[in-house]
């Protein structure tokens, strides 16, 4: 596909190169919310790790047998405030730039050169500080019983940040490998 190619979905391989710049954008999004809300700086302690979630993950965590809509990241903190629900209150929306992914009609009306990033907080209950992050997630993925974990479990879940966890698989539900329409 071409980088200026209007389609709802991509079948362009997702690659490493392409990771890395999700990670780039994952880690300055972190950084930017925590310049931008000091008094939530204790939550930077918190961090556990940012992902590719949803069907772009499922899409490189199966070699590409499926398709790109667009690409989310999740970074997820562990929960230390039990009033505290959430970080923040929507989800950011970022232009990946020109890339082999083309664009989403939706992104052309939002003025993006590329495919849009959905970038989203989530506080996990069932985490502790200390905790190995890669399986306090898979832990909430498979205990908590909130929509976003549901929905998160469905496809696949690959770390982007920290880099010393960059490109682990989290989470991978092989089950939907079966049905390659099964990425929307």
């Amino acid at each position: 596909m071409a980088s200026e190619d209007i389609a709802e979905y991509s079948h362009e391989e997702l690659t490493d190169e392409h990771l890395r710049q999700l990670a780039e954008i994952a880690h300055d999004e972190v950084e930017t919310f925590f310049r931008r809300n000091p008094h939530l700086h204790a939550y930077q302690d918190a961090y556990l790790l940012s992902a590719l979630t949803q069907g772009g993950a499922l899409h490189y965590a199966s070699g590409g047998r499926h398709r790109v809509k667009d690409l989310d990241i999740h970074s997820f903190f562990v929960r230390i405030d039990p009033e505290k629900t959430q970080l923040r209150r929507q989800r950011q929306v970022i232009d990946f730039g020109t890339s082999v992914f083309g664009r989403h009609p939706e992104d052309v009306r939002l003025g993006f050169k590329g495919r849009h990033v959905d970038s989203i907080f989530r506080l996990v209950d069932t985490a502790q500080l200390g905790d190995d992050p890669v399986e306090a997630v898979r832990r909430y993925l498979q205990d908590s019983s909130t929509p976003t974990a549901f929905h998160l479990r469905q496809k696949a879940v690959i770390a982007l940040d920290p880099p010393a966890l960059f490109g682990t698989v989290v989470w991978h539900n092989r089950a939907a490998d079966l049905n390659p329409g099964y990425d929307t």
